[in-house]
C-alpha cells in the first residue's frame, strides 16, 4: 500500500512536467533557430523545472490539505515551470522569443503604419536583420500581398534558394506558405482578424 502511495506521488509529480514538454514543442515549432544549444538548455529546463516541481511538492505537500489551497499551489507551480521554460529558451541568432511577440503584436497593432518600405528587411552592414523589421517585413507582406511581383523576381526573406528552400514567390498563396515559425502565426492572426 506504501509503495503504491509513493508510486502515485511520483507519477503527480511526473505530470507536472507535462506542460513543460508541450511548451517546449510548441517554441520549436514557432521558433525553430535554437542551434546546438537546444541539445544544452532543454535538458537544463527540464531539470530546473523538475526541480522546481520536487522543491515546491517537498515543501508544501503536508501544509496543503485544504483541495483549493492544493489546486492554487499545482497552477503556481505550473505557471511557474511555465515561465522558467520561457525564460530559458535559446535563440541563435535572433532576439528572445518574448521580444519577437512582442514585436509581431506591435507590428500587427500598427498595421496602418506599415508601408511598403517595410517590403525591404532592415540590415546591418553584416548582414543580420535589426529589430522589429522582421516583423514588419511579414505585415507588409500580408498588406501588400497583391503588390509584390509575380514574375519569380521576389524572393522571400530576401534569401537565395538552396536544395531545401525556394524563396521565389510565383502567387501569393505562396507566402503563408514559405514563411518560418512565428510568422506563420503572424499571418494566420492577421487572415483571421
Amino acid at each position: 500500500m506504501r509503495s503504491n502511495l509513493q508510486y502515485n506521488k511520483w507519477f503527480k509529480r511526473c505530470l507536472f512536467l507535462l506542460p513543460t514538454v508541450v511548451l517546449l514543442y510548441l517554441l520549436v515549432q514557432f521558433f525553430p533557430y535554437t542551434s546546438l544549444m537546444r541539445l544544452i538548455m532543454f535538458p537544463l529546463i527540464v531539470a530546473i523545472n523538475a526541480g522546481i516541481i520536487f522543491i515546491a511538492a517537498q515543501k508544501t505537500e503536508k501544509k496543503v490539505s485544504n483541495t483549493l489551497k492544493g489546486t492554487l499551489r499545482n497552477v503556481l507551480i505550473i505557471l511557474l515551470t511555465l515561465l522558467v521554460t520561457i525564460v530559458l529558451y535559446p535563440q541563435a541568432s535572433d532576439r528572445h522569443i518574448v521580444v519577437q511577440i512582442k514585436d509581431g503584436i506591435h507590428a500587427i497593432r500598427h498595421y496602418e503604419d506599415i508601408t511598403t518600405k517595410d517590403l525591404r528587411l532592415n540590415k546591418d552592414q553584416s548582414g543580420r536583420i535589426i529589430g522589429d523589421s522582421n516583423e514588419r517585413y511579414v505585415v507588409a507582406l500580408y498588406k501588400f500581398s497583391q503588390d509584390i511581383p509575380m514574375d519569380g523576381s521576389f524572393h522571400i526573406y530576401e534569401k537565395a534558394g538552396n536544395r531545401t528552400f525556394n524563396p521565389v514567390i510565383n502567387n501569393v498563396e505562396q507566402i503563408p506558405e514559405k514563411l518560418m515559425g512565428f510568422h506563420k502565426l503572424m499571418w494566420w492572426v492577421m487572415e483571421h482578424n
